[in-house]
């Protein structure tokens, strides 16, 4: 691809110095008078550093893109079909974390549609809040193939202050860009579901913020400085589609997202029931055997009880023995002496009975 050298022209650099350049140059001015001199010195010589450094990124990154060009132009490379295999073999080569295939495409693509000439000039211009531009800005430019409206969009990102980011969505919005997509990137799912849900909290978060931001400033707009055209119409009715769509899906999410919920929190608390139930059984077992032991010690101290009392038994009987052993040698000696003296009162008329006769020996223990 040729080079763009109807890009460099002096409109470009003359057109955003009426504009914004110049007051910022008024306020540099008011600044310096406010700063000491110590301070007035680093202003000055840290804008220039500043500038360089904007300035050397860019046109380090437009060499860059010049030496990628050689490859890709490469009649042999082309022929065979090898080309991203040997910049997929520079990249290892390299290795910059911060590229890959798609970024080597874009640094060389800003080299061949922007003339170095031109870009150095651009470096040089602040933008209207002082700041300078960027790579990243050419390389949403190069994909507008309009040489007329890259020089509209440059007076207008120095104007409003358009981010890359900015700029990206503007080109996007007027269907501008030459690089076209078939529908949108997937969106990386997370690997787990608590990430997921983290992820759509932040997204319905940042969405619901954008949303309440933009209310009032969107309707200034289109009702001020910006003319309403068929193209932002246009836009409008395939956002309103694209938010119908968004909110029935939103809905159905919800209602499942809640049917979910409901159904863990209901297995939670079957899961706690089921724990309940078997501490509860644990508890039981656990009483049971207590009460079990209790049990076993009571009948150990009445199977005690009742030795004793056995034993008690047995000592009364044999108390009792000795004291019918005791009455009985008393009876027998009472009767000897009855019989005593019964011989003594009448000693002819009865029998003369010897006490030895009735007498009982005392059984021996």
């Amino acid at each position: 691809m040729a080079k763009k050298k109807a890009v460099k022209t002096s409109v470009v650099v003359s057109k955003p110095k009426a504009t914004g350049l110049v007051v910022k140059d008024e306020k540099q001015d008011k600044d310096l008078k406010g700063m000491a001199e110590v301070t007035r010195k680093v202003a000055l010589e840290g804008s220039k550093t500043l500038k360089m450094g904007v300035k050397f990124n860019i046109l380090f990154m437009h060499d860059m893109g010049t030496l990628l060009n050689s490859i890709f132009t490469d009649a042999t490379l082309k022929k065979q079909g090898k080309v991203d295999e040997e910049l997929k073999k520079l990249l290892g080569y390299w290795n910059n974390p911060s590229w890959n295939l798609s970024s080597l495409y874009d640094i060389r693509n800003v080299a061949v549609n922007f003339d170095r000439d031109f870009i150095e000039e651009q470096c040089q211009l602040r933008m209207e809040n002082g700041k300078f531009l960027t790579w990243s800005h050419f390389k949403e430019l190069q994909k507008i193939g309009n040489q007329k409206r890259q020089l509209t969009l440059l007076d207008k990102i120095r104007k409003n202050n358009l981010s890359a980011n900015d700029l990206i969505l503007e080109i996007k919005g007027n269907e501008e860009s030459e690089v076209k997509r078939a529908g949108g990137r997937k969106p990386a799912i997370p690997k787990s579901p608590i990430a997921i849900i983290q992820k759509l909290n932040n997204t319905v978060q940042h969405t619901d913020n954008y949303i309440q931001s933009i209310m009032e400033p969107f309707a200034s707009m289109v009702n001020g400085e910006e003319a309403v055209d068929e193209k932002l119409m246009s836009n409008i009715d395939d956002t309103v589609e694209k938010m119908k769509e968004a909110e029935k899906n939103l809905h159905t999410f919800l209602s499942k997202l809640i049917e979910l919920k409901d159904q863990l929190t209901s297995n939670d608390e079957e899961e706690e029931e089921e724990v309940e139930d078997e501490e509860s059984e644990e508890e039981s077992e656990e009483e049971s055997e207590e009460e079990s032991e209790e049990e076993s010690d009571d009948d150990e101290e009445s199977d005690e009880e009742d030795e004793d009392e056995e034993d008690d038994e047995e000592e009364d009987e044999e108390d009792n023995e000795e004291e019918g052993e005791d009455e009985e040698d008393s009876t027998v000696i009472s009767s000897v002496e009855g019989l005593a003296v019964f011989e003594d009162e009448d000693e002819d008329e009865v029998p003369v009975i010897t006490a030895k006769a009735n007498v009982k020996k005392p059984k021996t223990k």
